[in-house]
């Protein structure tokens, strides 16, 4: 009811893309950004999620890209990168899909040496199934599928 206030919005595009309503997602998102908040990572988190859904990955990866700039907290920024990286890949962008996959890896810390670089390999590993589509192990038909 209140056209101003951000939890509804960010609640309700949740719900939504819970329950894959994705065309609904991208407008009750836009809708929150236009009237609250335009630059809210939630919403734009939300939205690009529904675009990538819905197969328009280069606005997905638009939206994941203004999201990253929005946060500073590490893991969510590994997160958001990747997801601006697999949107670009799957738009047929590998190279702008691979700046953003350098910059997750650029983000990437763990509570010691050890555990970052156990990130660092499993994150790259994911990359390398995505963009080698050739390798059909187990491991890489589910990333593919997931």
């Amino acid at each position: 009811r209140e056209p101003t206030a951000l939890q509804p919005y960010i609640l309700y595009t949740i719900a939504l893309n819970d329950n894959q309503a994705y065309n609904k997602v991208v407008k009750i998102a836009s809708d929150g950004l236009d009237n609250v908040d335009d630059d809210n990572f939630h919403l734009l988190y939300s939205r690009a999620e529904a675009y990538s859904r819905l197969g328009r990955y280069v606005d997905a990866a638009n939206d994941f890209m203004e999201a990253y700039d929005e946060v500073s907290e590490n893991f969510v920024e590994v997160d958001t990168a990747m997801m601006a990286a697999i949107s670009y890949l799957k738009a047929g962008e590998i190279a702008k899909g691979r700046k953003w996959f350098d910059k997750a890896m650029s983000k990437v810390e763990g509570e010691d040496d050890t555990k970052t670089e156990k990130l660092r390999v499993e994150i790259s590993e994911r990359w390398n199934c995505l963009v080698n589509t050739e390798d059909n192990s187990q491991k890489c038909l589910a990333v593919r599928a997931g």
